[in-house]
């Protein structure tokens, strides 16, 4: 992220998609909890959620921004993905 907002001139006022991982266990590294592998379940909510973000992106390129950020957001249901759950 921080090589974009670079080229954007430090600015930080642009669109992004976020998919969130949860927290790392206790005092585990974030580095490392991002970049260990996963396990088959945590491979499949990953997978559902970039299929979900890929959706995303098809319907700002079709309805424009606004009207996908508040479709996708309308029934956002928090699908916070658990530590033990992206572990291999």
């Amino acid at each position: 992220m921080k090589c974009v907002i670079y080229h954007f001139r430090r600015n930080q006022e642009f669109c992004r998609l976020r998919i969130g991982i949860g927290r790392p266990p206790g005092q585990m590294d974030p580095k490392a909890f991002v970049l260990q592998k996963f396990n088959r379940t945590g491979r499949e909510r990953i997978d559902s959620a970039i299929k979900e973000g890929v959706n995303i992106l098809k319907m700002v390129a079709t309805k424009g921004l606004t009207e996908a950020a508040r479709l996708s957001n309308a029934d956002q249901k928090y699908k916070h993905l658990r530590s033990h759950d992206l572990q291999d």
